[in-house]
């Protein structure tokens, strides 16, 4: 106010200042600006101000990462939709608009911004400040605040429902084992029994099956809550994937299914826990396995690579791929959409990943595939900041 009051002041007696005052008035005027076009540029949001016909008035150098135009150039065309279209509700009794969420491809990425909207007013003009930021990081925060959450909340169950129903478990399958030994001992007595052994055995094999896929959905639980100390040491990751491979490839055979491997030549080493790195590849891959399953020439890759801080391993599908509404909920607990899911292999998969210091994202298109990228950064940080992860898949 009282900067404002001065220059208004020096306004109506600019014709009383000498060329010396003037001289060290614009000579102020221009260290001020130089100030503020500093400090805006160092800031982390991207600030924008057009006039009403979207000429660029102002842009700092955060914003013209999206927006690459000069000043008083039209900006209308690099605007999204939806912004244009709360601009236009702009005005003195409506001057701003906020937490407008939109995804922006930057240099083949994708990044998810959140834009908000100011009315500047007739002083200014009737120019408008578009202010946005990067929420990357807070949108992954709330994502395992919401997984850890729920979590939680199933910890408190999980180990009184294991041992109640695993001893009754345990006592049902002994006594179905007994039962097919009696069952065998009555048929060879009794002759008239033998055409029925056949029917039998696999009755009573489907029962133990069935007690022994209880029983895992029990260890997946227990997997799923318990506290994870990873035993970390140097690992060459392609070599722990090719061992991998080879356990998996059986199922890709017998499903007329291929599983390959593309991996980076001299990968470094890095501290992980092998056996725990093996579990995610496992649970990645059988999920690839699934989504193909119905897939004329369905395939999985298993890809690796690097740069000069992450490592990155992929697991690629050329599937059914994912909703894109299911896409939010792919890691929390006990969502499936599978028959016989439990909804826990991917929670698993998301909380050793993360106690290992990565993170994990995901790529899918319907009818087209899946990618899942695992980020491990070399440096073994926990906190690390890429982009929305968003490739074509071939």
């Amino acid at each position: 106010m009282e900067s404002s009051l001065f220059y208004e002041k020096i306004i109506s007696n600019i014709e009383k200042l000498s060329i010396n005052d003037l001289k060290k008035l614009l000579k102020n005027l221009y260290s001020e600006k130089i100030f503020f076009v500093k400090f805006l540029d160092e800031v982390d949001d991207g600030i924008i101000i057009i006039d009403k016909n979207y000429k660029l008035l102002y842009i700092n150098r955060k914003a013209t990462v999206i927006f690459k135009r000069n000043y008083l150039e039209e900006i209308r065309d690099d605007l999204p939709d939806i912004i244009i279209n709360e601009i236009n509700n702009l005005n003195e009794k409506n001057k701003k608009i906020k937490g407008i969420v939109l995804p922006i491809n930057i240099l083949k990425e994708k990044y998810l911004f959140e834009f908000n909207l100011y009315f500047l007013g007739e002083a200014f003009n009737n120019a408008i400040a578009i202010i946005f930021y990067d929420i990357n990081a807070k949108y992954l925060k709330e994502r395992e605040e919401s997984i850890s959450k729920a979590l939680s909340n199933i910890i408190e169950m999980t180990y009184t429902f294991a041992h109640e129903v695993r001893n009754p478990l345990t006592s049902l399958d002994l006594n179905l084992l007994l039962l097919g030994k009696e069952l065998q001992i009555i048929i060879k007595e009794n002759e008239k029994c033998i055409k029925c052994k056949e029917i039998i055995d696999d009755k009573i094999e489907i029962l133990r099956n069935e007690v022994k896929r209880i029983n895992s959905i029990v260890d997946k639980f227990l997997n799923t809550t318990k506290p994870l100390k990873p035993n970390f040491q140097k690992v060459k990751i392609n070599e722990v994937i090719e061992e991998t491979s080879k356990v998996l490839i059986n199922d890709f055979i017998s499903n007329n299914k291929k599983l390959s491997l593309c991996l980076k030549n001299d990968l470094e080493e890095i501290f992980l826990d092998p056996d725990l790195l093996k579990q995610i590849i496992i649970n990645l891959v059988k999920n690839g396995l699934d989504a193909i399953n119905n897939v004329k020439n369905g395939k999985v890759i298993i890809k690796t690579n690097s740069d000069e801080k992450n490592i990155y391993i992929e697991v690629i599908d050329n599937g059914e791929g994912i909703p894109q509404e299911n896409m939010d909920k792919l890691f929390m607990p006990f969502f499936t959409t599978k028959a016989n899911g439990t909804g826990l292999g991917l929670t698993i998969v998301y909380r050793i990943i993360n106690n290992m210091g990565g993170q994990i994202y995901v790529k899918s298109t319907l009818n087209k595939g899946t990618t899942f990228k695992i980020v491990f950064p070399k440096s073994r940080f926990k906190n690390i900041s890429i982009p929305f992860y968003e490739e074509k898949i071939d």
